[in-house]
């Protein structure tokens, strides 16, 4: 069996009980998105679990993964190579993830045989989380655009960072600020330390309180802790079958596996 198909039909592992009750206990300290490379060098604030709404409405999500396998490598590859197939996506997160799609301006990007070097991309995706199923936008944009210095970010010893914003209406208004930094660990390997401003890029307050909420905050938490265990544990396998280019799933992979939607 394909290893895509196979990590398709095998369940997300459980949340830890540490996490759960952090879910249901979910205080956190604020971290303004301006403000955020704070996250870079406070130990306390890259542990912390939960989710909270600020003054201005936009509800904060914090979450973290211990990568211990993952390599900066691995993670190039991946967020250029998943988009190309629903079931790449599928493998990742199985209860959750349904499609991916790229704009037609990134075909280029997303077409080649070898992985290039990173570049603005948009993405079409389509999952759930908590009870709904969301399509969604998903722009990819380089770290600096988040104001992060990636020369500093380097030696704060984060050699890779992922930054989005994320909205609805193919990207026609987004409303959510993503930053996912992979730092170091002293154990090996990589910790990821995320978070969400939901509801960041919306102009008005108003359209906060409508468009946000406590439950929606708690279920992209949920989502993001189990994405991230899946990929922790996931990606090592996928890389060493399928990386560092495209060139061993076009060989091996059935003509309908390879098959994807382009927007």
């Amino acid at each position: 069996m394909d290893l895509l198909e196979e990590l398709k039909g095998r369940p997300s592992g459980e949340l830890p009980l540490e996490l759960v009750g952090a879910l249901a206990n979910p205080h956190i300290t604020l971290t303004d998105f301006a403000a955020q490379e704070e996250l870079v060098g406070d130990r306390a604030l890259q542990a912390e679990v939960g989710y909270r709404k600020d003054g201005e409405g936009v509800w904060q999500v914090s979450y973290c993964c211990p990568m211990p396998a993952v390599t900066p490598d691995m993670l190039r590859w991946w967020y250029w190579w998943y988009p190309k197939g629903d079931v790449r996506y599928q493998a990742w997160y199985p209860e959750s993830h349904e499609s991916v799609g790229y704009r037609e301006s990134d075909r280029d990007y997303f077409e080649r045989g070898v992985r290039p070097s990173f570049h603005d991309n948009e993405l079409h995706v389509v999952h759930r989380v908590g009870k709904d199923r969301m399509p969604l936008a998903v722009k990819y944009v380089k770290p600096e655009e988040f104001a992060f210095d990636t020369k500093a970010l380097h030696k704060a010893g984060v050699p890779i960072a992922f930054c989005a914003k994320i909205g609805s209406n193919r990207g026609a208004m987004l409303h959510t600020a993503a930053t996912q930094l992979y730092l170091k660990s002293d154990e090996g390997g990589l910790e990821l330390v995320g978070r969400y401003w939901i509801g960041q890029l919306l102009p008005w307050k108003w359209m906060r309180k409508r468009m946000t909420g406590e439950e929606l905050a708690h279920d992209v938490c949920e989502y993001a802790l189990i994405a991230s265990r899946n990929l922790a544990e996931r990606l090592p396998e996928l890389y060493a079958a399928y990386g560092p280019g495209d060139e061993a799933y076009q060989e091996e992979a059935p003509a309908s596996a390879k098959r994807k939607k382009k927007h």
